[in-house]
């Protein structure tokens, strides 16, 4: 069985391979040798069970994974992201959506509108979050 500290020997070996980038994508097969390197077990397995406590573990060092470790399987890749920032926010926001979030939807669409306007003059107003379909 993979301890707990051997998972956050991984998880911050993940979390210093992503550095200040707001994301990296990986190979989950590339993880799961850096967990048998680290454990010394040449047969684990990032399966359900170890892949939610590798989750959690990033996640307690504030990176996330998308899709989570724990519901991929071994050829899938995963995307790391940093918690709090705003690709962080916007994950968050589509993984749950509810009309409370949609105000800030809105205004994470209207900053990539204004972002590709080049048009545009002046500050933008925001969004109100209602659905477009434009956006």
């Amino acid at each position: 069985m993979v301890s707990e500290y051997e998972l956050s020997l991984v998880a911050r070996q993940l979390k210093t391979g992503l550095g200040t980038r707001a994301f990296a994508t990986v190979p989950r097969m590339e993880v799961t040798n850096m967990l048998r390197s680290v454990s010394g077990q040449n047969k684990t397995r990032i399966k359900s069970v170890v892949g939610d406590r590798l989750d959690q573990a990033l996640l307690l060092i504030g990176v996330r994974c998308v899709p989570t470790f724990a519901s991929t399987s071994t050829a899938d890749e995963i995307r790391l992201l940093h918690v709090g920032t705003v690709l962080g926010d916007l994950v968050d926001i589509l993984q749950h959506p509810s009309a409370a979030n949609d105000p800030k939807l809105g205004s994470i669409l209207a900053k990539i509108k204004g972002q590709w306007d080049w048009s545009r003059t002046g500050s933008s107003g925001g969004d109100t979050g209602a659905p477009s379909v434009a956006a």
